[in-house]
């Protein structure tokens, strides 16, 4: 069975993947800065990013069919529920206890593995980042 057309989907997929990149390199930047207070908003961006890139990836998966669907989608909501997590933490009176959680490891550990996993789709590999490099 033919695959369904979808030119115009990975041109939003790649916009989407670069802003959520482009979002994680604040955060990671604030983060290294110190600039504490900033966190929460960008956290929030951040969140905002990913949720739209993984409904564009998640729809495109599911409608060439990708085996890695559910996969996918399961890793998605981990992400966001470790986001939730940071950000409540990053929320607290001088962003308290979310040294010990590591932030700026496990986010580019994440993106950096889970962009390894979308070969499934018909994109380019994200662009070049400054800490976070795709493993293909």
């Amino acid at each position: 069975m033919p695959k369904p057309c979808i030119a115009a989907a990975p041109l939003e997929l790649e916009s989407l993947r670069e802003e959520l990149f482009v979002r994680a390199e604040c955060f990671l930047e604030a983060l290294d800065a110190g600039r504490r207070a900033e966190l929460p908003g960008l956290l929030q961006r951040l969140t905002a990013a990913a949720r739209a890139q993984f409904v564009a990836e998640e729809r495109l998966l599911a409608e060439t069919r990708a085996p890695s669907l559910v996969r996918h989608a399961q890793e998605h909501a981990k992400f966001l529920s470790d986001l939730e997590v940071l950000a409540d933490h990053a929320g607290r009176e001088g962003a308290e206890g979310l040294d010990a959680l590591r932030p700026a490891a496990w986010l580019t550990a994440w993106l950096a593995a889970h962009g390894g996993t979308d070969r499934e789709l018909p994109t380019r590999p994200p662009a070049p980042s400054p800490r976070i490099r795709v493993v293909l």
